[in-house]
């Protein structure tokens, strides 16, 4: 059978919504963390150890605890001996890290 135009048009749309929906959901988004030595964990006994992988499990947790399903990624983009001033001996606008 043929649905009238007015219920097919309606019917797409809700599948279009649905889709938008269902797509949204997956949509995995990043924190990054940008800095120094100290952002990197150069120093660091373990990666694990580092700020932004400790902001990764209390970021996990507390979603977990909200029953929140969107996954969210916590990107180290740190780097040592990078500075903040574009002037500097090692300005982190002139890194690869800067690039990602």
């Amino acid at each position: 059978t043929t649905l009238p135009p007015r219920m097919a048009q309606q019917r797409r749309s809700l599948l279009f919504a649905a889709c938008a929906w269902a797509l949204a959901g997956a949509v995995k988004r990043s924190v990054v963390c940008v800095g120094d030595s100290i952002t990197e964990g150069s120093h660091s006994s373990n990666e694990s150890f580092t700020y932004p992988a400790q902001l990764q499990v209390r970021l996990d947790l507390a979603l977990a605890a909200a029953k929140y399903e969107a996954p969210y990624e916590v990107v180290n983009l740190g780097l040592s001996g990078a500075t903040a001033q574009r002037d500097g001996d090692k300005p982190y606008w002139s890194t690869p890290q800067y690039a990602a």
